[in-house]
């Protein structure tokens, strides 16, 4: 997962401050979400959602866009 770790990808739903994008151009079989939050760092997150449980595809490093668009929401 580019060198972070399941466990500390998993927090970024916890980030009340997250925010979510619809990823069109990689959900031909399933829907897929990007997700970007703040835990040690700014993540951006890539996952599906399996009945009740998201199921983590990639995690990494948010991009310098990303990380703008995710502080861009407190002004």
């Amino acid at each position: 997962m580019r060198g972070v770790s399941f466990r500390v990808a998993a927090r970024v739903f916890l980030d009340e401050n997250r925010f979510d994008d619809f990823d069109e151009i990689h959900s031909d079989f399933e829907d897929r979400i990007k997700t970007v939050g703040r835990i040690d760092g700014i993540l951006a997150v890539i996952y599906t959602e399996r009945g009740d449980r998201n199921r983590i595809i990639s995690a990494r490093g948010a991009t310098k866009r990303e990380e703008a668009q995710y502080y861009e929401q407190f002004y």
